[in-house]
């Protein structure tokens, strides 16, 4: 008889795991179809975004202008120094000497 209860008892607790293993399952059902719902709807939208005009890639004139600005400010350090160097020269009058 103990055998038996302990039988009954162990299919019940199954019963239970397996119940609420349903109810788990339903509500993740559900919280899915709401989720498609909502998508099948906002893919009815109208577009949130308008296309002004294409977009096209210059590459070409950023590069030089980039390569002109890196030699430009190569030569203006080049003649701060020079103009520097003859500056301190002058100021000590060996240069006229």
């Amino acid at each position: 008889m103990e055998k038996e209860t302990q039988a009954l008892n162990k299919g019940t607790l199954d019963l239970e795991s397996l119940r609420e293993e349903i109810v788990h399952v339903d509500e993740v059902a559900k919280r899915a179809g709401t989720q498609i719902e909502a998508l099948k709807v906002e893919l009815q939208a109208p577009s949130r975004i308008n296309v002004l005009e294409e977009a096209y890639v210059s590459d070409a004139d950023g590069q030089k202008k980039r390569l002109m600005a890196t030699a430009g400010g190569g030569a203006g350090a080049f003649a701060l120094v020079v103009f520097g160097l003859v500056w301190w020269d002058m100021r000590g009058r060996r240069l006229g000497s």
